[in-house]
C-alpha cells in the first residue's frame, strides 16, 4: 500500500493537533494525512491521572469533537506506527504501508523511561503514558492495597494523588533528595512531602528500586536502601524520552531530540519537528534542549503548522514551565529556578500555614527563573518575563523585600 500527501503530520498529540490547526488557518485545501499510534480521538494527556482518580470522565478529556478532524478535511490514520523516515525521497514507511509527502512534521511525542531491573515484565507494573494505560491502572487498582510509584516527579505525584483517590495506600520512591528535583528545590519539597503525607501518602527519598518480585504478579519491590515494599501495583514515573527512534539513521540530525532552528524546521528542509520530539532553543540556557510539556508542544506545533503553510512564523524559544496541583496545594516553576555558579540573585520566602513558598531567580537584569507554591497567580506573567527577556532592574527593590506582582509588568 502507498499513499501521497502534501502534508504528512506523524504524530495525534498536542503538537500534531496544533500543528493541523496552525496549517489549516493559512492553507485550508491542500490535502493533509495525520499519522497516529493511537486508535482514540485526540485526548488532553495531561490529565491521564484524573481520569485514573475519577475526577474526570472519558468525554472531558477528549478536548475536541469526534470528527474535528474530518471537519478540517484531514484525513486521519490511527492505530498506525511510523516506521523509517526516507528523508531523500520523503517517504515514510508505516505499519501499513508507505506514505510519500511533500513536507512532513515529525510529531511522535515521548515515551516512558523504564529502570533496568529485575521484574520489570510482571503484571502489575505499569508505565503511564496513553489513554490504554490509564485504562489499564485504573482497572488493576480496584484488586490492590498497595501502589508502589517509582519516582517522585510530577506524574508520579499525581499517581500517588489517584492511588489515594481509589482507596489504595501508595509509596512514592524516588532516587533524588526531594521530590521533583528537577524543577523544585528542598523547601518547596518539604511543603510537597509535607502535604503528601498528611493525606496519606509515604514517601521515600534518596532511595531507587532495585527489583521487583513475584511469579507472575508483582508481589514486592526490593530498594537501594535494603527495605522490601509490599505492594500489588507498581506505577513506574521515573521520565520520558524522545519518540525518535524511527527517524535515526535518517540525514536529519538529532540530540537527545531533532534538532530545530526557529521556525521548528530540522536539518532537512521539508521536514519539520514540533513537541516533546524537538531540541529547541532555550534562551535562558542558551543552547538546545528538549522540554516536555503540553503548553511548549502546542506552541511549537502553531508554529511549525504555520511554516508549513507558508506563512513565515518564528518561534521565541523554548524554557522550562509546568504548573500542578497535588492534594489542592498548586506549584510552578518556571526556567532556571535552581541556578548553578555564580552571578545569580535568589530571593525566596515561605510560610507554613497554609504553605506558601516563593522564590525569585535574577540574573543582572533580567528574571530567571521561579518557583511559586500555594500561591501561583503570577505564574504567567513570570514566565512571559523570562523567555522575552524583560529588563526588571527597575523593580529589584520591590522583589528584594517580597512586594512585587510580576503581573504589573507583564
Amino acid at each position: 500500500m502507498e499513499i501521497s500527501a502534501r502534508f504528512l503530520v506523524v504524530g495525534g498529540g498536542a503538537a500534531g493537533m496544533a500543528a493541523v490547526e496552525g496549517l489549516r488557518a493559512f492553507n485550508p485545501d491542500s490535502p493533509v494525512t495525520v499519522v497516529s499510534r493511537e486508535r482514540h480521538p485526540f485526548y488532553y494527556r495531561k490529565s491521564l491521572a484524573w481520569y485514573i482518580a475519577g475526577r474526570i470522565s472519558l468525554d472531558k478529556l477528549t478536548v475536541k469533537p469526534l470528527n474535528y478532524y474530518e471537519e478540517l478535511g484531514v484525513e486521519v490514520l490511527r492505530g498506525v506506527e511510523a516506521l523509517r523516515l526516507d528523508a531523500s525521497s520523503r517517504l515514510v514507511e508505516t505499519s501499513i504501508g508507505r506514505i510519500r509527502y511533500g513536507e512532513a512534521l515529525i510529531a511522535t511525542g515521548a515515551e516512558p523511561l523504564k529502570p533496568r531491573v529485575e521484574g520489570l515484565s510482571l503484571r502489575g507494573v505499569y508505565t503511564l503514558r496513553t489513554l490504554d494505560d490509564a485504562e489499564e491502572i485504573r482497572d488493576g487498582m480496584a484488586g490492590a492495597s498497595h501502589v508502589l510509584v517509582v519516582g517522585g516527579g510530577l506524574l508520579g505525584l499525581n499517581l500517588a494523588e489517584a492511588a489515594r483517590a481509589n482507596g489504595v495506600d501508595a509509596t512514592i520512591l524516588e532516587l533524588g533528595d526531594r521530590l521533583c528535583p528537577g524543577i523544585l528545590d528542598g523547601e518547596a519539597s518539604r511543603l510537597l512531602v509535607k502535604r503528601l503525607s498528611e493525606n496519606g501518602v509515604k514517601i521515600l527519598l534518596g532511595e531507587g528500586v532495585k527489583a521487583f518480585k513475584g511469579e507472575d504478579q508483582v508481589e514486592s519491590a526490593s530498594t537501594s536502601g535494603g527495605r522490601v515494599i509490599p505492594c500489588q501495583m507498581v506505577l513506574v514515573a521515573v521520565g520520558v524520552q524522545p519518540s525518535i527512534g524511527w527517524v535515526r539513521g535518517s540525514p536529519l540530525k538529532t540530540g537527545r531530540g531533532v534538532l530545530v532552528d526557529d521556525h521548528l524546521r530540522s536539518t532537512v528542509g521539508h521536514v519539520y519537528a514540533a513537541g516533546d520530539v524537538a531540541e529547541a532553543y532555550d534562551p535562558i540556557l542558551g543552547r538546545r534542549i528538549v522540554h516536555t510539556s503540553w503548553s511548549n508542544a502546542e506552541e511549537q506545533g502553531r508554529v511549525a503548522g504555520e511554516n508549513m503553510a507558508g506563512k513565515p512564523s518564528r518561534y521565541r524559544g523554548s524554557i522550562a514551565a509546568n504548573t500542578e496541583s497535588v492534594f489542592g496545594l498548586p506549584f510552578a516553576s518556571i526556567g532556571l529556578a535552581n541556578p548553578t555558579g555564580d552571578g545569580y540573585e535568589v530571593y525566596a520566602s515561605a510560610a507554613e500555614d497554609p504553605p506558601v513558598y516563593r522564590k525569585i531567580v535574577v540574573e543582572g537584569a533580567r528574571l530567571v527563573g521561579a518557583i511559586l507554591l500555594g500561591d501561583v497567580r503570577e505564574a504567567g506573567a513570570i514566565q512571559t518575563l523570562v523567555r522575552e527577556g524583560t529588563d526588571i532592574s527597575g523593580y529589584k527593590g520591590r522583589i528584594r523585600r517580597g512586594t512585587m506582582d510580576f503581573r504589573e509588568v507583564a
